[in-house]
């Protein structure tokens, strides 16, 4: 047998085993990036959540505050009652 056909041969096996283990490297990154766009997604999809449920608490607290204009009906009202009571109190006070 000739050196050249040992050393073709050797060649060949060579680039069938580097060609299966370059192929193998490729699938293991290939999973590993997928997996990595996953955990990603799914991290994104979180945050959306957590926006919406941000948003809706704003809208809660928001909504449970008293307007300026209410308070400052309610504070008429409740000035006026004390100055009845006082004004009642005068006069008994007068008697």
């Amino acid at each position: 047998m000739d050196w050249q056909w040992i050393a073709n041969g050797a060649f060949v096996i060579i680039g069938i085993v580097g060609t299966a283990l370059f192929q193998s490297l490729k699938d293991s990154t290939d999973h590993a990036f997928k997996s990595v766009n996953e955990a990603i997604h799914e991290i994104e999809l979180d945050a959306v959540r957590l926006t919406d449920k941000v948003q809706a608490i704003e809208l809660l607290v928001a909504g449970d505050y008293v307007r300026k204009d209410e308070l400052r009906s309610i504070t008429d009202a409740l000035l006026k009652k004390l100055d009845q009571i006082s004004d009642k109190l005068d006069r008994k006070a007068d008697k």
